[in-house]
């Protein structure tokens, strides 16, 4: 489940992008390496800050994806094929 998140004092670049808000232990989202709290920043090198620019890169994307997740103070990138 994903919902926008906005908030100027969180770590990153501009505090903006789209909160994981669950990520059940063995869904599709967990076993990618998505975990609840993470904020998905970008899709494929492209910043995103609200769900419907998610759903947008997902859809022109075909087959592969990279997102870069902000994970508390760091940054991990997750690739799902």
């Amino acid at each position: 489940e994903f919902a926008d998140f906005a908030n100027g004092n969180q770590p990153g670049a501009d505090g903006q992008g789209v909160l994981v808000v669950a990520a059940d232990a063995g869904s599709v989202a967990w076993n990618y390496g998505l975990r609840e709290g993470d904020i998905v920043t970008a899709v494929n090198r492209t910043p995103i800050q609200r769900l419907s620019e998610l759903k947008q890169a997902v859809a022109d994307s075909g087959q592969a994806l990279m997102l870069k997740v902000q994970r508390g103070a760091g940054a991990v990138f997750i690739l799902i094929q």
